[in-house]
């Protein structure tokens, strides 16, 4: 189970501290998306958590069958997140992102140096899709592991904006603890 400090920090970085903690929030993402919850779940997160099936259909899980029941279960929304978060292990594992993680990484992001953190690539998983988070090593590996010296060297605006977006994460929560022992 990821610690509720974790859990509480997301989900105030999420909501911008909005009135009851954000359980019944609902807000559209700049592509459309609508975003659920005080974790702020979309789409594809809510179907790794296994909250929703392939057509787009609530299962049931935890006693949630619609966007409603969601919205008023925090119990739910903690452990649908917290079984996103082990989807995103699995994915940044299989990209090949979590040894950055394993070894302790030091990257040069913008604001300052970053170590690299589970709890770090987790959160910008949720933030942005491990795809993306895994692009950005690419190009980070590319690029002497510098984003600070390297930035505008990114001509596209929107992979710079989803760069930061990364790095944003991975610096917020380098010092978050993750898992529980």
């Amino acid at each position: 189970m990821i610690p509720i400090p974790w859990q509480d920090y997301l989900g105030g970085i999420e909501t911008r501290g909005k009135p009851y903690d954000g359980w019944g929030t609902t807000k559209i993402a700049s592509d459309g998306q609508e975003m659920l919850g005080r974790f702020q779940m979309g789409h594809k997160a809510l179907k790794d958590a296994g909250m929703i099936d392939n057509s787009d259909h609530w299962i049931g899980k935890y006693g949630v069958h619609s966007k409603n029941d969601f919205l008023n279960n925090p119990e739910a929304q903690r452990a649908a997140l917290d079984d996103f978060a082990l989807a995103a292990e699995r994915e940044l594992r299989n990209y090949g992102v979590m040894h950055y993680a394993d070894q302790a990484t030091t990257i040069h992001g913008v604001k300052a140096d970053i170590t690299v953190t589970t709890s770090g690539l987790v959160a910008a998983a949720h933030r942005i899709g491990a795809k993306t988070v895994k692009a950005y090593f690419d190009w980070l590996g590319q690029n002497g592991w510098n984003l600070h010296d390297n930035i505008e060297n990114i001509s596209n605006p929107h992979v710079k904006e989803h760069f930061k977006w990364v790095e944003t994460r991975l610096r917020l929560f380098q010092n978050i603890p993750y898992r529980n022992p």
